[in-house]
């Protein structure tokens, strides 16, 4: 009978202590986003890169200051938020970054995979935000 009662009340907050949350991202390397990209589409993911030109989410340092796309994600931004994350102090540093990944489409841009909905944009390190995004960043996908 204590176990019944342990495992309802136990049950019960976890229900509880869920209620209001936002949806929990998945922790995922960004290699695996980039070599298997359909595994994860649609899911919300947290993943760590570095934040370069464009707001790109690249694999590491050296592959932003290549540019090189083929090892970066596309963050689907709003111009205003866009803005913010160049100006930003984690700018050319290591930042996590939540959102849905998936197929990026921006006008004028080709398709790309990336994060769409961007929730957050904090600094690797220090944990802070980087532009202070609300919910899910008010960008489409």
């Amino acid at each position: 009978m204590k176990w019944l009662l342990f495992t309802i009340i136990f049950s019960s907050s976890l229900v509880i202590s869920s209620c209001g949350k936002e949806e929990s991202a998945l922790l995922v390397p960004m290699s695996a986003l980039l070599g298997d990209p359909e595994k994860f589409g649609g899911k919300r993911v947290a993943v760590v890169g570095f934040l370069g030109r464009g707001s790109d989410l690249y694999l590491t340092e050296e592959h932003a200051k290549v540019d090189d796309t083929s090892s970066s994600l596309l963050l689907n931004l709003s111009e205003k938020e866009r803005m913010k994350t160049n100006k930003s102090s984690c700018k050319n540093k290591y930042v996590e970054i939540v959102g849905v990944f998936g197929l990026v489409r921006i006008k004028g841009l080709t398709p790309r995979i990336g994060i769409n909905k961007v929730a957050s944009i904090k600094d690797k390190i220090t944990h802070s935000d980087c532009i202070g995004l609300k919910g899910d960043g008010g960008t489409g996908g």
